[in-house]
């Protein structure tokens, strides 16, 4: 499993608008996210994860995005999906270990300084990629529904 981020405007990021693309892929399933917030998308990754830690799956709403984000979990496999496309996975390290690899690299992109840890979607990526957990965020996307 691949997350692959590409950032609007890389020469002046701005890390409040974080706008860009955002590649999911697995073999031969893709899912494609154009002219996106990458932090929120990320961030409700991530709250996918805590959720299917849980052994439950989740409809997360994109608040700056029209369409859900859902992440299921049945019959040990877990299925992304996004607008018209579905990315599936056999367990949760898949997701966690890419995630935590296109944070990484995003965090390297945009140079991180006092100032960003003060953007609630920052720290929340901070905090998941250095305990695997979230301790405490201004950030959480509504789930619409978890079951």
């Amino acid at each position: 499993m691949k997350i692959t981020i590409r950032i609007c405007n890389e020469d002046e990021i701005d890390v409040v608008d974080l706008l860009g693309d955002i590649v999911i892929e697995k073999e031969k399933n893709t899912i494609k996210a154009e002219c996106v917030y990458v932090d929120s998308f990320l961030c409700s990754l991530i709250q996918g994860i805590v959720i299917l830690k849980r052994g439950k799956s989740s409809h997360i709403d994109l608040v700056e995005e029209p369409d859900p984000l859902e992440i299921i979990y049945k019959n040990e496999i877990i299925e992304i999906s996004y607008l018209q496309s579905t990315v599936l996975l056999n367990n949760i390290n898949e997701l966690e270990n890419a995630l935590i690899k296109t944070i990484n690299y995003l965090f390297e992109k945009i140079g991180l300084n006092k100032e960003a840890f003060k953007i609630p979607t920052i720290k929340f990526m901070k905090d998941f990629v250095d305990h695997k957990q979230i301790l405490y965020s201004d950030f959480v996307q509504p789930v619409i529904k978890e079951w």
